[in-house]
């Protein structure tokens, strides 16, 4: 058996050494051209993969490993009396495919030939000669599709002139391949011997020695007649290997990047050749990464794609790949210890011990709890990214005039935040037209738009910086929007989530995330109402979502930090009484109750209202639909409609698909109302009605 010493362990701390600062520089020349790339933003693209296209891979990888596994019995065939059978060469073949980006210069192909030898007992020649005749094959194809595609932006006049530098490289590789083809090798060996001669170099001498190897066992292939029917098998391995990697690009850029999702075939075929290349270098990369994204985006960047887009693509699609191919080869491993022991035990030299399988199967559970772990952790990491911007849905404007039709005696508008236009912005929707502007073009994040009690004047929270995750609650300001003309105007620095007073005089926010502070919008003035650490109320406290009702003096608040769920507040005696779990408490525009989401509906969440003369706590909208998630509740002033948005699963406030219903009060939950149709992030609504 292959023995894992100390040489060995360094080489791969080496090698993922290496792939991380490869990897690190890459994604740094990518922010460098302005655009952003981290973990969380590729754990969003991995898990809005298509479902259906990572089944068709999967389908073809599959189909790929018989053909691969077919023609390596073939080429042993020819070079071995003795042969495992073709069960167990698929194992092999899923082994190899495992660990042959494990090592620099595809090196892991060479378990292949230790598996076979020690496993199986087939001959050291054989099981090179066949492994390098497979690569020679997988060579030897590359060069007329490498023509192809040379050719076929040079002779498109429709196609950017940048392509030029595409189809050179690609032109490159191509005669690179036709060198190295046979009688090239043998050649190539032949004037290596002069030089080896010369310079007594015994690395020369062993380069030399695989040469000459090579080209004796393409000479015995074509005299055996075996060589036809390998090369129709390797059209089969590179027609299953690309068509799956363009059924996992599809599944990658349809629901992520529609602009890279209208390449054409040849385009996305250059990017994984030149993926494939870059990979094959010589560069001490652990599974390839740094290098097999540097090539696949680089080709893809001079095919005209945005980088960005581009890296994580390619970083999804490696993951995805390896991730397969891992478990496939974990898998076949297990298998190949079990059923071929008996064989290798009769080698006294190099028996397999017990243990040795134990540990592979530990080390394989606590990778297994790690990844779970780690994607737990990055499932809440999401919102620290800014979220690709979505796309309007087939028959958008058919659904919103369909909907139209349910507000024809409503008049006025809803105002929110939606990435639709790249970061978020406040967009404001006309009623009962349903037309859709946008009152702000402000390159910051903005949200938590909030509409004065004259319909006059939108006051918002905008983030500090180009990204603000709205889980951060401290960088953000609270500026005033006249929504006829659109003035700007800032009110508050280091203030998040403002409301408005019933008459209108004055905003109310959250003032540097733990205290909540009144200001007076003709004057200026400002007063601190409620402070975390004073009174009753416990240090460290964030106050969410914070609504305070003028004629009771109560603030109804979302605790988070040092106390969690949602309390009803004495600002004048700083005293608190939990009203329940849940979030985004809001007050009534009445008074005579409050309203918050809470666990417990269908998408597990449910709209409740609690009566705070009697302490009842009573459910008021469960939406039993697919957008059964719902969340951002919002009455209107007259307390007749609610304004809302929901998902078909996904949680995070600014990174999932919400979409905006509109609902009447005490109507069933099928009579509620969709507004948007997009597949961004629509959050946080806000409704103005003149009449009902």
């Amino acid at each position: 058996m292959i023995r894992f010493g100390s040489s060995l362990v360094w080489r791969t701390l080496l090698s993922i050494i290496s792939s991380l600062v490869l990897l690190a520089l890459f994604l740094h020349l990518v922010a460098s051209a302005g655009e952003e790339i981290n973990l969380a933003r590729l754990v969003d693209v991995i898990k809005n993969m298509m479902p259906g296209w990572v089944m068709l891979y999967l389908a073809l990888h599959i189909a790929g490993v018989f053909f691969r596994a077919e023609r390596f019995r073939v080429l042993l065939r020819a070079a071995s009396p003795v042969i495992p059978a073709y069960p167990h060469l698929v194992l092999v073949t899923v082994v190899r495919n495992m660990v042959v980006d494990l090592f620099p210069a595809r090196l892991g192909e060479l378990i292949y030939a230790g598996m076979l030898n020690r496993g199986y007992k087939v001959r050291l020649d054989a099981c090179i000669s066949s492994l390098s005749l497979s690569i020679w094959f997988d060579i030897a194809i590359l060069v007329p599709l490498g023509l192809v595609l040379a050719f076929t932006p040079l002779v498109n006049s429709e196609l950017s002139p940048r392509l030029l530098s595409v189809a050179i490289l690609v032109l490159v590789l191509a005669v690179v391949g036709v060198l190295v083809l046979y009688p090239g090798c043998k050649i190539f060996a032949h004037l290596l011997r002069r030089w080896a001669m010369r310079f007594q170099s015994r690395l020369l001498d062993n380069i030399v020695t695989f040469f000459e190897q090579l080209a004796d066992a393409i000479s015995k292939t074509m005299q055996l007649g075996v060589f036809g029917r390998c090369l129709l098998l390797t059209v089969g391995v590179r027609a299953c290997k690309y068509l799956a990697l363009y059924a996992l690009f599809l599944a990658v850029t349809l629901p992520n990047f529609q602009q890279l999702s209208q390449a054409q075939p040849w385009m996305v075929l250059i990017s994984m050749i030149a993926s494939e290349a870059a990979a094959s270098l010589p560069v001490p990369a652990f599974m390839s990464f740094g290098t097999y994204e540097a090539g696949g985006t680089a080709a893809l960047a001079a095919l005209g794609f945005p980088v960005d887009v581009s890296a994580l693509t390619l970083l999804s699609i490696h993951i995805s790949t390896q991730f397969v191919d891992y478990i496939f080869g974990g898998i076949c491993l297990v298998l190949f210890f079990l059923l071929v022991r008996p064989i290798v035990s009769s080698n006294k030299k190099s028996p397999i011990r017990r243990w040795t399988l134990v540990v592979f199967i530990i080390l394989m559970l606590l990778a297994v709890g790690v990844a779970g772990y780690q994607y737990k952790k990055y499932r809440k990491a999401r919102s620290l990214v800014s979220p690709p911007a979505g796309h309007l849905l087939e028959n958008a404007d058919q659904h919103r005039q369909q909907a139209a039709n349910d507000f024809d005696r409503l008049n006025g508008f809803v105002v929110w935040s939606s990435n639709r236009f790249g970061n978020h912005d406040i967009l404001k929707m006309t009623l009962p037209e349903m037309r859709i502007t946008r009152l702000t073009t402000h390159p910051n994040s903005e949200y938590f738009p909030r509409v004065s009690p004259d319909g006059q004047s939108v006051v918002f929270a905008r983030g500090k910086k180009r990204w603000v995750s709205q889980r951060n609650s401290k960088d953000w300001d609270v500026y005033l929007l006249n929504v006829k003309t659109g003035e700007e105007k800032l009110l508050q620095r280091d203030a998040n989530q403002p409301t408005w007073s019933q008459d209108g005089a004055h905003v109310f926010f959250q003032y540097q995330s733990g205290g909540f502070m009144q200001k007076n919008i003709a004057t200026g003035e400002t007063r601190l109402l409620v402070q975390s650490g004073s009174g009753s109320l416990p240090p460290g406290l964030e106050l969410q979502t914070p609504s305070f009702n003028s004629e009771r003096n109560e603030l109804a608040v979302t605790f988070r930090g040092s106390k969690r769920g949602t309390m009803l507040v004495t600002p004048e005696a700083s005293q608190y009484i939990a009203v329940d779990d849940g979030c985004q408490i809001t007050w009534a525009p009445d008074g005579t109750f409050m309203y918050w989401v809470d666990h417990g509906g269908r998408g597990t969440n449910k709209i409740y209202r609690y009566n705070p003369e009697s302490g009842e706590k009573t459910g008021l909208l469960d939406i039993q639909n697919e957008y059964s998630h719902e969340y951002f509740p919002k009455l209107s002033t007259n307390g007749k409609y609610m304004v809302l948005a929901a998902s078909a699963g996904g949680h995070e406030h600014d990174v999932a698909d919400y979409e905006l219903f509109l609902w009447r009060v005490g109507d069933d939950w099928d009579a509620v109302t969709r507004l948007t149709f997009h597949t961004g992030n629509d959050n946080w609504p806000d409704v103005y009605l003149t009449d009902d």
